[in-house]
């Protein structure tokens, strides 16, 4: 299909964040010897593995990845972690801490300290723990029993993958009532990821029920969609390019992008495991739900900008409470393209076709970094290095620089 393979360049996407953390915590769960190929050197999965190894868990690199073994994590006993600025590693871990009959401090940067709020407070309590910021720390108490749980997961789906995480650990089996989630892709990859660790489960919208306990296993981490969705803009808006380590049957929710893509006249498929994407004749306006996806909401902002008339992306809501206040910096970088926009009523109006070359503000937020320096470069503006990109997408820059150059 279209060009052949070799004709233009490729990049490897990184291994997935999201697996990757939920095979460590799982891994580290089976209390046994567990191995995970692939690796991710981004700032949030580093943090994980620390906050494990503060655990007791061994984590040591093997030819291809990690092996894991939990044999001697830590319960019933006091601790403190040290988890910087990754939200994940925080809201994974809380629960499980529970499970394991921990309590102690989990100290975190100021951006998530600010982050972490009432919602994630009101989580902890409903399902009997202890949980509150004191004086730049969170501090933590309270163990898990199994049995039922009903629970919100309106704000964030991290809380609830983080319980259904634990909850495989305690003796008995358990059910989890859920009285509306956002993001419900990613408790679903939670709940895949299970079934290869061993624990079986039946769900519906609102009912989850665990059955069995983790099991010893192999995983392997697949490429990751939030970040391979910046390069299948960069082949849209600049040069055809192939994308490779993407799994076509992912259960990542970022993996909705291709769709959108195509929706607004891009082209991107897969030949035999290897995503293609070609470069763009013209773009039109589109319309997304972004509401399960805020990570994309990004490059979904600069693709409005290219397209030709009105896009609306739904969903902004959602965008407030990240790295940064991400649909202010989204509306900032906009105008900095001379791109006219509305937002309001959790939509955000885009009026594109005819940006103009910029120097991107990132607002210390890796999505928008990488987003933004994609478009600048489609204006033939070469992109700064930001720092911030190491929380997910270390080697960003480099490989834009590499496939610009071929």
């Amino acid at each position: 299909m279209g060009d052949n393979l070799e004709s233009v360049p490729s990049v490897f996407a990184p291994a997935s964040k999201s697996e990757f953390h939920r095979a460590l915590i799982m891994a580290a769960l089976t209390q046994s010897d567990c191995k995970i190929f692939g690796y991710s050197n981004c700032a949030d999965v580093k943090e994980t593995i620390g906050a494990l190894t503060a655990l007791g868990v061994r984590i040591s690199k093997i030819d291809g990845g990690l092996a894991v073994d939990g044999s001697e994590i830590k319960k019933n006993q006091t601790v403190e972690l040290n988890i910087s600025e990754s939200a994940s590693t925080l809201r994974f871990l809380l629960p499980v801490l529970g499970a394991l009959g921990l309590s102690g401090k989990i100290f975190v940067g100021e951006r998530l300290y600010v982050r972490f709020n009432d919602d994630d407070v009101k989580f902890y309590d409903d399902i009997g723990m202890n949980v509150k910021k004191e004086n730049g720390h969170i501090a933590f108490c309270g163990k898990l029993s199994g049995g039922c749980y009903a629970v919100s997961a309106s704000a964030t789906s991290q809380n609830l993958s983080g319980l259904i995480m634990a909850l495989p650990t305690i003796s008995e089996n358990s059910t989890v009532f859920v009285n509306g989630s956002v993001s419900r892709g990613y408790v679903l990859m939670t709940l895949e990821m299970l079934e290869k660790f061993g624990v079986k489960h039946t769900a519906d919208n609102l009912h989850i029920e665990l059955v069995g306990k983790y099991k010893e296993t192999t995983f392997s981490v697949s490429g990751d969609y939030s970040a391979a969705a910046n390069f299948a803009l960069l082949g849209t808006l600049k040069h055809s390019l192939n994308v490779l380590g993407l799994a076509e049957d992912s259960a990542q929710p970022d993996k909705a992008f291709l769709k959108i893509l195509k929706n607004s006249g891009g082209k991107a498929y897969f030949d035999g495991g290897t995503l293609c994407v070609r470069k763009a004749e013209t773009l039109h306006g589109f319309c997304a739900d972004l509401t399960d996806t805020p990570d994309v909401f990004p490059v979904c902002a600069v693709l409005a900008a290219f397209s030709t008339g009105e896009s609306v992306l739904i969903g902004t809501n959602r965008l407030k409470n990240k790295e940064s206040d991400r649909l202010a910096a989204i509306e900032k970088n906009l105008s900095l393209m001379g791109i006219k926009f509305v937002s309001g009523d959790d939509r955000l109006h885009i009026f594109g076709g005819n940006p103009k070359p910029f120097v991107p503000n990132s607002f210390s937020d890796h999505r928008i970094a990488m987003a933004f320096s994609v478009a600048a470069l489609a204006l033939s503006e070469k992109p700064t290095y930001d720092a911030c990109v190491t929380k997910s997408y270390p080697n960003f820059f480099e490989e834009l620089e590499r496939i610009c150059q071929n």
